[in-house]
């Protein structure tokens, strides 16, 4: 029997409120794009921005990253004080947020399935992967970007445009299969990434998008380590910023599937063998 949750998770609430239902109405003389002939190839300019962060050799020697998540407002009663994220590359995430009773809840992708537990639950529940894939972006920078090269199979410069009053070039990333796509402005004059954007319905006019404030030099690489979240409804926005980073400590059995959760994923996979429409938390 599918385990589906009636109600939005008290962890997922603050990734997703600040991911999913980021929207728009952010655009602005500022960041009105401005025609640029013979742009440079997004690779190219992705590259730059690669060897900005600390270079290729360095990024590679990265497998995984462990870093704390901290609101500069709370985001009212039942969020989690701070979060603990811990990514192992290219693209999978395990969050552990704890809440001031000392009560913790986590979410979890392990680059196929995903998987939460909040407190009072006896089992964990199964979620949308593609959900936590989307967000990923927007609240795990550090692991989107240090894991793109593998992630991300086809990038294009798609303007020069003014982002946070800098020059920037635009770069549209997407998959081999063309379904996670994000874009990066990377700017133009030293090849620092300075925001990330997340579009989830074009013709509504809804994205999400992260503004980089500040950058930590850690063991030689610069990571994001304070960014602002533009919110739903014009120009709301949350600040979170990143500390305590280490690398390479992640352990891989925090992505193991539970043993309650076997089961169920075996049926959701063999339906979506069968084409059917199966997914996680729940069949449609």
């Amino acid at each position: 029997m599918m385990h589906v949750r009636s109600a939005r998770p008290r962890l997922a609430a603050v990734v997703f409120a600040s991911g999913l239902l980021a929207a728009g109405g952010l655009a602005s003389a500022q960041d009105a794009a401005k025609p640029a002939a013979d742009l440079p190839p997004g690779k190219e300019v992705f590259d730059k921005a690669v060897e900005a962060m600390g270079g290729r050799k360095k990024l590679d020697d990265i497998k995984s990253i462990t870093y704390k998540v901290s609101m500069a407002e709370s985001m009212g009663p039942g969020a989690p004080e701070s979060i603990i994220v811990n990514g192992l590359l290219p693209d999978q995430v395990h969050l552990k947020g704890t809440f001031a009773e000392g009560e913790t809840a986590v979410m979890v992708f392990n680059g196929k399935h995903a998987w939460s537990t909040e407190p009072g639950d006896e089992e964990p529940t199964l979620d949308d992967p593609e959900q936590i894939q989307t967000m990923m972006p927007l609240f795990c920078p550090q692991v989107m970007l240090l894991g793109a090269p593998k992630v991300y199979k086809t990038m294009e410069t798609t303007e020069k445009t003014e982002f946070n009053g800098k020059g920037c070039y635009k770069v549209k990333m997407s998959d081999e299969k063309g379904e996670r796509t994000a874009s990066v402005f990377i700017n133009a004059d030293n090849a620092a990434v300075e925001g990330i954007e997340i579009v989830f319905d074009a013709e509504m006019g809804l994205f999400g998008r992260v503004t980089v404030l500040e950058r930590k030099e850690v063991d030689g690489v610069h990571l994001i380590s304070k960014m602002k979240m533009h919110m739903p409804f014009g120009d709301e926005t949350m600040e979170l910023s990143f500390s305590d980073f280490t690398f390479n400590k992640v352990e891989k059995k925090l992505f193991d599937v539970p043993e309650s959760l076997k089961e169920e994923i075996k049926a959701v996979d063999d339906l979506k063998k069968g084409g059917g429409e199966g997914t996680e938390g729940g069949i449609k």
